[in-house]
């Protein structure tokens, strides 16, 4: 049995942080983002994820009446320098949950290819 999992998995107030130039290749999701803020992200490489290269979404909580949106755990304020996916099975970059808010993709080196599409918001 092969057990999946991404290549960075970014919660629990992962907060003003920089990655710079790191390398993601055959992982269940390059990016997995949750209650994550005010990151930079420079020249990242994101390859042949199974699903799709950057997952972003707002923490859930359960309650007596279900699953609920936990408020204060969305992803805001990243930024995404010469970002390249390719070759993922899902979103080359999805952003799950409307609050998740004020994220930028920028410069001119972005290469965005995925079997889904680009972006999905």
């Amino acid at each position: 049995m092969t057990i999946w999992a991404a290549g960075s998995s970014l919660d629990l107030g992962f907060d003003h942080n920089t990655i710079d130039g790191a390398v993601l290749t055959d992982n269940d999701l390059g990016i997995f983002m949750r209650n994550s803020r005010d990151n930079r992200f420079e020249g990242v490489r994101i390859r042949r994820s199974r699903h799709d290269g950057v997952f972003m979404a707002q923490a859930g909580e359960a309650t007596d009446f279900g699953w609920w949106l936990a408020p204060g755990t969305q992803c805001t304020g990243n930024t995404f320098n010469n970002l390249r996916v390719a070759g993922c099975g899902g979103w080359a970059f999805r952003v799950n949950d409307s609050a998740c808010t004020n994220n930028v993709i920028k410069r001119r080196n972005v290469t965005l290819d995925s079997i889904r599409g680009q972006i999905q918001k």
